[in-house]
């Protein structure tokens, strides 16, 4: 189990950030949720993250349960409470551009396309000409494409390409 932890780790280094990183119990406690996610047991993760908002005290350790705990109610088809969690993930912290992509791929799976597009450009400058933000652009120019404005979606494609490359 060890080694999927530390998979988990690196897979979500840049979510997680250093949260916990002085608690090495409540870390544990959620790289076993994660792993409860990751094997979509979605009920017993979300139970699991539920009792870490009791063990959280900044409001980037909350940012990552709420960001979490969005993620696995997704994961098991319920948009409009993940939406929620997403919410109050950013409530809690703003800076992470990864919150705002994953509320604005949320918005856009119910099709409603106007918030995605907001969403995204947060994203987008949060994270401004970064590898990152080539996911973002991605996104963004996909929205356009979608609800058929391909003359706004075709720069987004263009950055998106142009920041792929960055390390």
């Amino acid at each position: 189990m060890l080694v999927k932890y530390i998979n988990y780790k690196q897979a979500y280094k840049k979510i997680i950030g250093n949260s916990f990183h002085n608690k090495p119990i409540i870390w544990e406690k959620l790289m076993y949720a994660i792993d409860l996610y990751n094997r979509n047991l979605f009920e017993k993760a979300f139970k699991k993250f539920d009792k870490l908002l009791k063990k959280c005290s900044t409001n980037e350790e909350y940012g990552v349960v709420y960001f979490f705990m969005a993620l696995n109610l997704e994961h098991g088809g319920y948009l409009d409470s993940a939406r929620y969690y997403y919410e109050k993930a950013i409530e809690h912290d703003s800076t992470k551009a990864s919150y705002y992509n994953n509320l604005g791929l949320n918005y856009l799976k119910d099709r409603i396309y106007y918030a995605a597009i907001q969403e995204f450009k947060i994203a987008i400058s949060l994270s401004p000409s970064t590898q990152a933000s080539s996911i973002f652009y991605d996104n963004l120019g996909k929205t356009y494409n979608f609800i058929g404005y391909p003359e706004q979606a075709l720069p987004c494609f263009e950055d998106a390409l142009k920041f792929y490359g960055l390390n």
